[in-house]
C-alpha cells in the first residue's frame, strides 16, 4: 500500500511540476510561421537557379563565431554578384532569444556574419540571401557547447 501511495505521489508531483514549467508554445504567430517554413522547405530546390552554402564552425556559448555563405549560380558554379543577406536565428525552446542579423557581403557571392550565442544547446538558422526577384534561403541546426 505505502509503495503505491508513493507511486501516485511521485506521478501528481511530476504532472504539477509539467505544468507549471512547460513553456508552451513559444510563438504567437505559431501556425502561420510554421506553414511559412514547411513551404519553402517543399519548394523543390530545383526552382532556384542560384545555391546556398553555410560555412558554421564550432560555436561555442558567449564566444563569437564567424559564419559565412556562398551564393552560386547553379549552371556556372561561379559566384553571385550583388544582393542582400540576413541570417535569421531561432531557439526553439524561447523566443526571447530569437535575433536576426543582417550579413555583410565581402566579396561576390560571400557573405560573413560575427555571431555570439548568450544560450547553449539546439538552434535553428535560416540564411537568406536576395538577389534580384529571387530570395534563395537555407535552414541549419546547430549546436551551441559550453
Amino acid at each position: 500500500m505505502g509503495l503505491l501511495l508513493t507511486v501516485l505521489g511521485v506521478n501528481i508531483f511530476m504532472i504539477s511540476l509539467a505544468f507549471n514549467t512547460s513553456p508552451g508554445l513559444v510563438r504567437d504567430d505559431f501556425y502561420e510561421t510554421g506553414k511559412r517554413y514547411s513551404d519553402e522547405l517543399l519548394k523543390p530546390k530545383a526552382e532556384s537557379p542560384y545555391l546556398l552554402k553555410m560555412n558554421v564552425p564550432l560555436l561555442k556559448q558567449n564566444l563569437p563565431a564567424t559564419i559565412t555563405v556562398n551564393l552560386l549560380d547553379k549552371a556556372s558554379q561561379q559566384m553571385v554578384e550583388g544582393g542582400k543577406g540576413v541570417l535569421f536565428v531561432y531557439r526553439p525552446s524561447d523566443k526571447n532569444a530569437d535575433f536576426e542579423l543582417p550579413m555583410t557581403q565581402t566579396d561576390n557571392g560571400l557573405w560573413r556574419v560575427d555571431v555570439t550565442f548568450s544560450l547553449p544547446g539546439l538552434w535553428d538558422m535560416i540564411a537568406e540571401v536576395q538577389v534580384g526577384d529571387a530570395t534563395v534561403n537555407q535552414p541549419y541546426r546547430i549546436q551551441v557547447v559550453q
